[in-house]
């Protein structure tokens, strides 16, 4: 269903009227808050916040990085321990991305970048004493998708995505985003991504909303 309504936006504004405004939003610096469903597990449900900066150099040419930070707290039992267990994650992504006009309201384009992330879970029990464990790891994305104006106020974004995260098997993402114009310089956001994985995490659900300042 959610294929089919992907399908559906894009199709609409293949035969929107090319009379609409082609000034997509390539410039901006955005500030986004995340709630992250990792499938099987609801202990690993996350709350975030991000922040995003994305710079044309040339006319077809942009740089993207982006910051955020994942944070969940559960209950666990252990070795007939009790413990709590606050979980954090720091993930880091530079890389860039090329655009190209399709139509007058249509831009195609692909991105990538490098990702670094840092998890962090620290363990609090009465009777075994605490601790915190790290690790991290090195990854990737690769990206396609279109950058359609549904109106001079709005903007929609499709992508698909190729993700490796340096630790676990590669998975495939896909999602719409949604901007809409609120004055000269700012732009309200929604988005929803989607992901089918190999491991334990069967089903990853991503909803963000955000603001934009733009340039």
């Amino acid at each position: 269903m959610n294929t089919l309504k992907l399908m559906a936006v894009v199709s609409a504004a293949l035969f929107t009227s090319t009379t609409l405004a082609s000034d997509f939003t390539y410039d901006y610096v955005g500030l986004n808050y995340i709630k992250d469903d990792p499938g099987n597990d609801n202990r690993l449900n996350s709350d975030a916040f991000s922040l995003e900066f994305s710079k044309l150099i040339t006319e077809n040419i942009y740089f993207k990085a982006e910051y955020a930070r994942y944070s969940s707290s559960f209950e666990m039992n252990s070795d007939n321990s009790f413990y709590n267990t606050n979980a954090d994650v720091d993930k880091f992504d530079l890389g860039a991305g090329y655009r190209h006009e399709v139509r007058s309201n249509i831009d195609w384009f692909i991105e990538g970048a490098l990702t670094y992330t840092e998890h962090r879970v620290t363990l609090n029990s009465s009777d075994a004493g605490s601790g915190t464990f790290k690790r991290d790891h090195n990854g990737f994305y690769a990206s396609t998708g279109l950058n359609i104006k549904l109106s001079p106020r709005i903007e929609s974004r499709v992508i698909l995505s190729h993700v490796d995260d340096g630790e676990e098997s590669s998975y495939i993402e896909y999602g719409i985003e949604g901007r809409f114009q609120l004055s000269k310089r700012l732009q309200a956001t929604a988005g929803f991504i989607t992901s089918s994985r190999g491991d334990r995490y069967r089903k990853t659900e991503h909803y963000q909303i955000g603001l934009n300042y733009t340039f």
